[in-house]
């Protein structure tokens, strides 16, 4: 179903509220997948495209463990 992504996902990506999207339910409670609309927007390319071992080792430690 269409939705729209509305979360921060910062401060590595701005403007990050209200990206068009795809919502893909899925069974035995399993949490839905959110499929961005293809655009330049970088969150939605590193979808498509991937996203490097640093750049998740960046926002793992930001977010879990609170560094800077």
């Amino acid at each position: 179903m269409f939705g729209w992504f509305s979360s921060w996902v910062w401060p590595f990506y701005t403007d990050t509220e209200n990206i068009k999207s795809i919502i893909h339910l899925r069974n035995d409670g399993i949490r839905p997948y959110i499929e961005l609309e293809p655009t330049e927007h970088p969150l939605a390319l590193i979808q498509s495209e991937g996203i490097s071992s640093e750049q998740v080792i960046k926002m793992y430690e930001y977010y879990v463990h609170g560094k800077k």
